[in-house]
């Protein structure tokens, strides 16, 4: 929830609800004020551009142990992940990647 940022010396409303919803479609990350009153200068830290970032992509999972994070790839992309070990012949994986938790190689071939 986005508040007034309040000068911490006088207690001054520096920036209005409505001026930060200005600088954040203005995709500024960071602003600073000045307080008219005392003249103390608030530095004010946004929500990144990471926040919008995740809705574009999604976490896949380790197939052996289930670790949440084996990669990161785009919301409308589908894989599938084979242990290296239990590979058939024919499949051709596209990528490698080595789980942080279990240490296991997996197969991740792009299906669309």
């Amino acid at each position: 929830m986005v508040k007034d940022v309040v000068c911490d010396v006088c207690g001054e409303i520096i920036l209005t609800v409505s001026e930060l919803a200005a600088s954040l479609d203005n995709k500024q990350i960071t602003t600073s004020a000045h307080c008219s009153k005392c003249g103390n200068m608030v530095k004010v830290v946004l929500p990144s551009k990471k926040a919008v970032i995740k809705h574009y992509k999604k976490s896949i999972s380790c197939p052996v142990c289930g670790y949440e994070r084996l990669i990161d790839t785009s919301v409308d992309t589908r894989s599938e992940l084979i242990e290296e070990g239990k590979m058939p012949p024919e499949w051709k994986p596209d990528y490698y990647q080595k789980c942080h938790c279990c240490k296991k190689e997996i197969g991740i071939k792009k299906i669309s």
